[in-house]
């Protein structure tokens, strides 16, 4: 199977279809839509569990764009007696992350379309396409896909030509992600030794403390207070804690109050840097203010994507949402409508994916009251 680019176009002169160039392009993926998988489970990339394995003496290989800072490999050494080596051959396992799996690919979103369908298409419709243009595409195997990159000027908007040119049926099947590094790739799905980097991180905080719901309230205050101290304290906090079980709670903290954050003393030093790259989808990059209910969306999409949607991240945003966005909206107890927090909900995907934490005990607190409302009991 072959991959090509294809750009179709129309002429000044007249209205049928040309064939401006085809060359033979990288190979690409079309990549499901499907919130539930994480990226490399997508293109078929297979991990082992680090609850399967027994990890101790053992050596790995390291891929770059990892979350697993130095300091952290020197605790996973004297903990585990592991090793790290420089050549594939020589290690048991290879470490991947999310990040550097995404970077072997490149996103275009253009229509592809196999070989075989676009030429059977446009043999409906000669004689609006040149003979010139049938003959070449015939020359394709009907099974090797092919990318449209066709533009076409504002002056052929009403022609019979650019109809046909915009009904080319193409797959819908996903997005299409070129793959960059096409060995490497292909090394990466034949492989049964990868671990992930955030479960090999998780194991060097395994022992330290994970934040309750109840600790949330209380860096949240640190946060919020004048002193830069405090500030610095909450960092050292989020950094030194089992982030992987305290995932919710230090996303929520690191979204929300980002700007303040970074101001910190100890912003740049060796945890915090960690901790950073870690959440680097939770710094709120689009820079979307609380009023806006992009930044809501933005938040639990994202940690839908990591599977740590917890019942308490979702309740908390949304009394945020309602406070902030609502009420602003005329939602307020002014209002002649009749909505309240318990009206927001999420949709049947994304429910499926929210967990409760194991400290669920607070659910008498004020967030989750809430949301306890005899309509709402069946969505939890």
């Amino acid at each position: 199977m072959k991959f090509y680019e294809v750009k179709l176009t129309l002429s000044q002169n007249d209205t049928v279809i040309h064939l401006q160039h085809i060359e033979e392009g990288l190979p690409f993926m079309l990549v499901e839509y499907d919130s539930k998988k994480p990226f490399y489970e997508k293109v078929g990339i297979n991990v082992t569990s680090l609850d399967s394995i027994d990890i101790t003496n053992k050596k790995i290989f390291r891929y770059p764009k990892l979350t697993l800072p130095r300091n952290k490999v020197d605790l996973l050494k004297e903990k585990y007696g592991l090793k790290v080596v420089r050549e594939q051959k020589d290690c048991d396992y290879k470490v991947i992350s999310e990040t550097f799996v995404e970077s072997l690919f490149s996103a275009k979103y253009r229509d592809v379309v196999k070989a075989g369908q676009l030429t059977a298409y446009l043999s409906k419709h000669s004689s609006h396409v040149t003979y010139a243009t049938l003959a070449e595409l015939s020359k394709l195997d009907p099974n090797d896909y092919v990318t449209l990159n066709s533009s076409f000027g504002w002056s052929y908007n009403k022609t019979k030509a650019r109809e046909i040119a915009d009904d080319i049926p193409h797959e819908s099947t996903g997005s299409k992600w070129t793959i960059m590094d096409v060995n490497l790739f292909k090394d990466l799905v034949n492989s049964n030794n990868l671990i992930l980097d955030v479960e090999l991180s998780s194991k060097c905080n395994e022992d330290s403390v994970t934040l309750t719901e109840n600790d949330y309230e209380s860096v949240l205050s640190m946060i919020q207070s004048q002193d830069p101290v405090n500030h610095a304290m909450a960092l050292e906090l989020m950094a030194n804690c089992n982030q992987e079980e305290s995932f919710d709670i230090i996303a929520l903290l690191f979204y929300n109050y980002y700007n303040i954050l970074r101001y910190a003393t100890n912003w740049n030093t060796v945890n915090v840097k960690a901790l950073r790259k870690r959440f680097t989808n939770f710094s709120n990059p689009s820079n979307v203010g609380w009023s806006n209910v992009r930044f809501y969306n933005e938040f639990l999409y994202a940690l839908a994507k990591e599977n740590k949607l917890t019942e308490f991240a979702f309740k908390t945003m949304s009394k945020q949402m309602m406070e902030e966005t609502m009420n602003k909206l005329g939602f307020g107890p002014g209002s002649v409508f009749d909505f309240n927090i318990a009206d927001i909900k999420l949709k049947p995907e994304f429910l499926a994916k929210m967990k409760r934490r194991y400290d669920a005990q607070s659910f008498g607190n004020e967030v989750l009251e809430l949301f306890d409302t005899e309509e709402q009991t069946t969505l939890f």
